[in-house]
């Protein structure tokens, strides 16, 4: 099966879409492409509209005519010969794409979240979030208790069934930087590193950092230096030395500290299952989308928010003990279960297809 992602020029909604497909890719055999491509202008949204319904463009036609228009009316990897099975994508502005690949005669099309500028009946299957209140009238669809993420819970417990005999305490440290609202200063840096280092000799833990894209050499440089060496048991500075180990270090640690800022890790370390302090800013001028997905998953108890200078003060044992309750499941679950009730396992699983049913997605 081929599995194209819309790219949005957001990482975090590719991963979301990311998820989405990793996700297949445990019952089927898949190959994974993301293609770059989007519509030239907002202003021709109306004759792409009409295009669409006229059929003058979409998989289905392969013509002079729609090959003409869709070079007029898009912009970017076209890929044509390797015609997609699924096409998954994210927000208002790859719609059109996953539209164009999509059809009766076409992809199947999944989409993440309410579609904001085509009717959810142009897509085959919608994954929302909890908390969006929408009619989806007859278009097939889940609601999931987090966004989607790279991070698989079988990847997760497989990576930690391998530690059982270690029972050094480990925690994640997740660090992103500015954006979401948020605008770190050089005393919050020098907080986050004191507080964490004072938790960590205190209850005789090891760190395992990561930085991000967002974070910044300055950053990074001021971190490394703030951090004493022993308080280390792994630190990957993103910008002057990039290394993927999110998921190797979910599967290694008691629980995770995640700067608040970005919403896919907070998701990540949600999604494996882990405990959640959230490093908050009292002064972040959070957005209603952010703001309102920290609120849901601190009144579930998935994570605790906890202002960038107290984190000297948590009380860690009480809060394993008496507070958190991480996800009992991975989304994943949910996902592939409201899937294949729809048509997507007679549309793809053939005689020649084999489905793996395996219960640790």
């Amino acid at each position: 099966m081929r599995i194209w992602i819309v790219e949005t020029g957001l990482q975090g909604v590719t991963n979301q879409c990311m998820g989405l497909a990793r996700a297949i890719a445990t019952r089927i055999p898949s190959e994974i492409v993301i293609v770059r491509k989007t519509i030239r202008s907002k202003r021709i949204r109306p004759l792409i509209n009409w295009a669409l319904n006229h059929g003058f463009i979409g998989s289905s036609r392969n013509d002079l005519l729609s090959r003409i228009l869709e070079y007029l009316l898009y912009r970017g990897t076209t890929l044509r010969l390797e015609k997609p099975d699924v096409v998954i994508t994210a927000l208002a502005r790859s719609e059109y794409t996953a539209a164009l690949f999509g059809g009766q005669q076409g992809a199947f099309t999944i989409h993440i979240g309410w579609p904001l500028n085509l009717p959810a009946s142009r897509f085959d299957f919608l994954a929302l979030i909890a908390e969006e209140n929408v009619d989806t009238g007859c278009t097939p669809h889940v609601k999931l208790p987090i966004y989607p993420t790279p991070v698989l819970r079988r990847d997760i417990d497989s990576m930690s069934t391998k530690n059982l005999a270690d029972q050094k305490r480990r925690w994640a440290v997740l660090i992103g930087g500015d954006g979401a609202g948020y605008r770190y200063t050089k005393t919050d840096w020098d907080q986050i590193a004191s507080g964490l280092t004072q938790l960590a000799t205190r209850l005789d833990a090891r760190l395992l950092v990561t930085t991000s894209r967002r974070t910044g050499n300055d950053t990074e440089r001021r971190l490394s230096s703030a951090f004493p060496a022993s308080v280390f048991e792994q630190a990957v500075w993103y910008g002057s030395n990039p290394e993927a180990v999110i998921s190797t270090y979910l599967a290694k640690c008691e629980l995770v500290f995640c700067t608040a800022d970005s919403r896919s890790m907070v998701a990540d370390a949600i999604a494996a299952g882990r405990p959640v302090y959230a490093i908050d800013h009292p002064d972040a001028a959070k957005d209603a989308i952010h703001q309102k997905f920290l609120a849901i998953h601190e009144q579930t108890q998935r994570l605790r928010a906890i202002d960038v200078g107290r984190l000297g003060q948590i009380d860690v044992d009480a809060d394993l003990l008496h507070h958190f309750k991480p996800l009992p499941s991975c989304w994943s679950e949910e996902f592939l279960e409201a899937l294949f009730k729809t048509d997507f396992p007679r549309r793809f699983l053939t005689d020649s297809t084999s489905y793996r049913v395996d219960q640790r997605h």
